[in-house]
């Protein structure tokens, strides 16, 4: 398969994206700091019109 970027390289794995990348993998340390620095930059903006964007990165 082509991809011709990114958006289309995530597109074409997002059916089992979750089974090979998905959070189960992470450190349970790890899942709860970055959730708590997470929580701690949205704090931060409440009530600012602030958008925050999340990705995976750009492909492998």
């Amino acid at each position: 398969m082509v991809h011709s970027g990114a958006c289309d390289y995530y597109d074409s794995h997002a059916a089992d994206w979750d089974a090979k990348h998905g959070i189960h993998r992470q450190n349970p340390c790890f899942a709860q700091r970055l959730r708590a620095i997470m929580a701690g930059l949205l704090a931060e903006k409440s009530g600012a019109q602030t958008a925050l964007e999340l990705g995976a990165g750009t492909g492998p």
